[in-house]
């Protein structure tokens, strides 16, 4: 849904009165250019938070090879949980952690 707001003294005013359902949740806003001040140092663009390099071919080569390693153990991350023989405390350790993993999801918050 898109709404349009007026920002004051650091607070969002809906121009049309709405509720949310959470108090708690991600937007996105979009701020014109002209209305951000711009401070030398500090990362304002959000151009400027990626950098590319020009790196070698062997430099590459060591990238990539180690980008199909991540890749291969993260496919075969949890192949074995069967075999794996947890303690009742340690199982719900694991219960306790994907409860609030499932919890900060509906939260819209970073797990």
């Amino acid at each position: 849904m898109q709404l349009e707001a007026l920002y004051k003294q650091g607070k969002l005013e809906f121009f049309t009165p709405i509720k949310f359902i959470n108090q708690q949740f991600h937007i996105r806003v979009e701020i014109p250019d002209q209305e951000i001040v711009r401070t030398p140092g500090l990362v304002s663009d959000s151009v400027d938070v990626f950098r590319t390099y020009n790196l070698s071919p062997e430099a590459l080569a060591i990238a990539e090879k180690i980008r199909l390693e991540t890749l291969d153990l993260l496919e075969n991350f949890g192949a074995n949980d069967d075999e794996m023989n947890l303690t009742e405390k340690q199982n719900l350790y694991w219960d306790a952690f994907e409860f609030r993993s499932r919890l900060r999801q509906e939260q819209c918050r970073p797990a």
